[in-house]
């Protein structure tokens, strides 16, 4: 009843929703019931009454969800998450298709750069960006490509290694 809690990069004023943000948001929509099962963002006189002081329309009679007056996710910001959000899934599935697998086959999905490192997990599960596997599934790499380079500077059997693997 206080209003949503967010956090500002720099302890300013808000300005924008990162894309971590983005998908916390949408999750924290969609089980409020201001997103609906399509993903659709729904207008105020549709959406929970408890959450429609938070939503106006726009001029399509789209809903518009205020964290802030000036911060706020409109239908199109949904509709590009979506978008996002299948382009990952048919990646998913043509990696398991062109492997005869199914997602429950999957040992370890792992997630690398400052985007897999710097969101909700669970969020990322709620809004369909990943597969619902267990956890313990799911591998946070951080900053693998600067891991990696680091390594191949600093050890002289990765360079060998990559040699073979670039021959191959």
């Amino acid at each position: 009843d206080r209003g949503f809690l967010y956090d500002v990069i720099g302890a300013v004023e808000p300005v924008g929703i990162c894309g971590s943000g983005l998908i916390d948001l949408a999750a924290a929509l969609t089980g409020t019931g201001c997103i609906d099962e399509g993903g659709r963002l729904l207008s105020p006189e549709e959406a929970p009454e408890k959450m429609r002081r938070y939503l106006t329309r726009d001029e399509n009679g789209n809903g518009i969800f205020h964290l802030t007056r000036e911060v706020y996710l409109t239908a199109q910001d949904v509709r590009n998450l979506q978008l996002a959000k299948a382009a990952v899934a048919a990646g998913i599935d043509v990696l398991l298709a062109t492997k005869g697998m199914k997602s429950s086959d999957i040992d370890g999905l792992y997630l690398a750069g400052g985007f897999g490192t710097h969101y909700n997990l669970e969020s990322a599960i709620t809004v369909g960006l990943y597969p619902d596997l267990p956890r313990e599934k799911f591998k946070i790499l951080g900053n693998s490509s600067l891991a990696g380079a680091k390594r191949l500077l600093l050890d002289a059997s990765c360079r060998a290694r990559l040699d073979r693997i670039r021959e191959m």
